[in-house]
């Protein structure tokens, strides 16, 4: 989840975001959230998608270790 925080606030920083949704995987599904980032106009979600902040933090996060 630190992966996901992250880029919460880096996406925070867009002109027109107002903030996401986080949905985690049912219980029929495999481990894939689905997050919903919301921002006042299209082209500025746009702009957030095409920044180069967000395509650092597009590829998936690394795998948690289990804890012990």
């Amino acid at each position: 989840m630190r992966w996901q925080e992250k880029t919460n606030r880096a996406a925070r920083d867009f002109a027109g975001f107002e903030g996401t949704e986080l949905y985690p995987p049912g219980s029929d599904q495999e481990n894939e959230w689905v997050v919903i980032y919301r921002f006042s106009r299209i082209d500025q979600l746009t702009t957030w998608l095409q920044s180069r902040s967000r395509q650092e933090r597009a590829v998936r996060p690394p795998p948690r270790s289990p804890r012990r």
